[in-house]
């Protein structure tokens, strides 16, 4: 995700094959002798509500069991009019306090790697570096997530620790091509107005129903348009419309009100408390949270809470997740 020109054209290039982790419970060995592990760490989490109403992409309906955080990505906007076909969200985390393990493939989009019915594609595509993530990164003080450490020692608040931050990259696209007509999907297209086509015959061309329409001849055959050399009676069996048809691939979504993106389950593994945060950036080459439509980034969208990409000092509101022995 470091080049973002780079990954959106593999992206819609190629069908990528995505499997995503479970996680896998022990069930005994068969002799009756069912031991249980009960977790040891019991999580509880404190978060700020968005400055935002619209546009906006947060934490939402979370949920803990003992040492398991499940919670929904979701994305907020009741104009109706926010189109969006690729989204990347960049979560920052302390792998060596909270792991990934389980990214849920239903998605805003549909469910990854299915074949979408509209424009008979793979799609959405979906991927992500969940093993990469988990295995950590650069090193801070796990509480603020921005002071630099080597060892729990640096830093100065009492019970912190020193944490090895991951960044969890993930992609959800919608290959939107190659497009074709909707009144004939033989035809591809780029524009609408090459899926003018006559009504009965969806391979001819036109701008008005007369060019879709002829005469009844005297040998009682249509003299062109879409029923060309068919019999007749009179003209009115040569007539047909011009259907103005839709150049599109696979669907866009138009988000209205509140919608899942996606489903995340996290566990802690140590006592402590640390923080999940998008990473955001200015610059769209920057591995960072963007929505987009057709390539091109859509503004004013707030990732909450966030972090800026090359400046953890910089953030906005908190999830704060605590866990205790």
């Amino acid at each position: 995700m470091q080049n973002r020109s780079a990954a959106h054209l593999t992206f819609r290039l190629l069908v990528l094959g995505t499997v995503f982790p479970a996680v896998l419970l022990a069930c005994g060995n068969g002799n009756g002798d069912h031991h249980i592990d009960l977790p040891l760490i019991k999580v509880t989490f404190n978060q700020t509500p968005p400055t935002q109403t619209d546009r906006v992409v947060f934490f939402d309906n979370v949920t803990v069991t003992a040492d398991i955080l499940n919670m929904d990505l979701v994305l907020r906007d009741g104009s109706g009019t926010l189109d969006v076909d690729d989204i990347d969200l960049v979560i920052r985390y302390d792998a060596s306090f909270i792991q990934i393990s389980n990214i849920r493939p239903e998605t805003l989009f549909g469910n990854c790697g299915s074949i979408n019915p509209v424009c008979q594609l793979t799609s959405p595509v979906c991927v992500d570096n969940h093993s990469a993530a988990n295995a950590g990164g650069a090193k801070f003080c796990r509480i603020d997530g921005s002071t630099p450490c080597g060892q729990d020692t640096d830093c100065p608040a009492t019970g912190d620790a020193c944490g090895s931050f991951g960044n969890l990259e993930t992609s959800f696209v919608v290959i939107t091509g190659p497009k074709t007509c909707s009144n004939n999907s033989a035809i591809t297209c780029s524009t609408a107005s090459q899926c003018r086509l006559c009504t009965s015959n969806s391979s001819l061309p036109c701008t008005t129903a007369a060019e879709c329409s002829s005469t009844c001849s005297a040998g009682m055959t249509c003299t062109g348009g879409s029923f060309a050399g068919q019999s007749c009676t009179d003209n009115s069996d040569c007539v047909d419309t011009c259907n103005p048809g839709v150049c599109s691939g696979c669907p866009s979504v138009v988000v209205n009100g509140t919608s899942r993106i996606v489903n995340l389950t996290f566990r802690v593994i140590q006592a402590g408390t640390s923080e999940l945060r998008f990473v955001i950036s200015s610059n769209p080459q920057d591995s960072a949270s963007f929505l987009r439509k057709d390539t091109a980034e859509i503004s004013g969208v707030q990732f909450w809470p966030n972090v800026d990409a090359n400046n953890p000092s910089l953030v906005q509101g908190s999830f704060i997740v605590m866990g205790t022995k």
